[in-house]
């Protein structure tokens, strides 16, 4: 089978670019990784030390507080179609 001389160097130049990128994408993880690591050892670190300032870190909160029970007629009731 033939191919055609520009077809081979549209595949060939796609190969290496596909190639750049994913070693890109790994670098780029790896440092994330690394750096995400070196964060929490240094954090644990703080809380061995100091563990008032480990205390004081902000709770999570969620975005919408709800009732601990929601029934559906109350939400259809404040929609007013009940």
């Amino acid at each position: 089978m033939h191919t055609e001389p520009a077809t081979v160097h549209r595949l060939e130049s796609a190969s290496a670019l596909f190639k750049t990128r994913i070693t890109a994408l790994l670098k780029t993880r790896a440092a994330k990784e690394k750096s995400s690591s070196a964060s929490k050892n240094s954090k644990k670190r703080v809380a061995a030390w100091h563990p008032e300032k480990a205390a004081a870190k902000p709770k999570k909160r969620a975005l919408v507080s709800l009732p601990s029970q929601v029934n559906f007629s109350d939400i259809m009731a404040v929609r007013g179609k009940e």
